[in-house]
């Protein structure tokens, strides 16, 4: 899990960096970029809402143990 938000915080990070310097040349490549990393961060929250998140509350044996986490997603701004 901490290499997903590694990878996804570094992905930010490029984003914001580069958004600068991106030529006219260069703005479908940097888009998609920026698309695929949006998609990286959809996908990543489902697939924690849909197994991680129910797994770790049954293991655990709390039921509702991930709802802080499920209510940062709902607002969570970059998702669509």
């Amino acid at each position: 899990m901490a290499l997903t938000h590694n990878a996804l915080i570094r992905g930010m990070n490029a984003m914001y960096l580069q958004c600068e310097y991106v030529t006219r040349g260069k703005t479908y490549d940097f888009l998609t970029f920026c698309q695929c990393w949006s998609e990286m961060l959809h996908n990543h929250h489902e697939c924690e809402e849909m197994a991680y998140f129910p797994a770790i509350e049954k293991a655990v044996g709390v039921e509702g143990l991930a709802e802080p986490n499920l209510h940062e997603h709902e607002v969570c701004t970059l998702c669509p």
